[in-house]
């Protein structure tokens, strides 16, 4: 989402290299970018048309949707458990007043679980960036 916003606006190359780059992403939230790419498109940038369809299409997939919802997992509760990669452990380490406290659950994968996930999201990323790419790329460039 932030490659595409940084792409329709007029100003993001100067931006990036000279200003407040950091700046210019954090205001790239999904509802900025869908009025920013509406407003865009309505002001005859008909590329992004095509490019809009492109990031519907691949941000409704299964594939891309349980990659992300794992991230913001592992964003919000710092772990996931790879069943056979450690113990499990059922107590934390420390103790108050002689008692152990209890582990945070946490979501469980395998490792051709979560392998086949990650393959997947792979495949799905490359179909998509290739359709992007090739979409803003003039044909005649390379």
């Amino acid at each position: 989402m932030q490659v595409i916003w940084a792409f329709m606006h007029k100003d993001s190359f100067k931006i990036m290299t000279e200003g407040d780059f950091f700046g210019f992403q954090k205001k790239c939230k999904r509802k900025t970018f869908k009025r920013d790419m509406n407003k865009a498109i309505g002001d005859g940038r008909s590329d992004l048309a095509v490019i809009k369809g492109l990031y519907q299409d691949y941000s409704i997939k299964t594939e891309i949707k349980e990659i992300n919802r794992i991230c913001n997992y592992i964003k919000h509760n710092g772990t996931l458990y790879l069943r056979g990669f450690d113990d499990k452990f059922e107590k934390m380490y420390s103790a108050i007043n002689y008692n152990t406290i209890n582990s945070f659950p946490r979501e469980s994968y395998g490792f051709d679980e979560i392998e086949g996930k990650l393959l997947a999201f792979d495949v799905t990323f490359q179909e998509y960036f290739n359709q992007m790419i090739e979409s803003i790329m003039p044909a005649d460039y390379i």
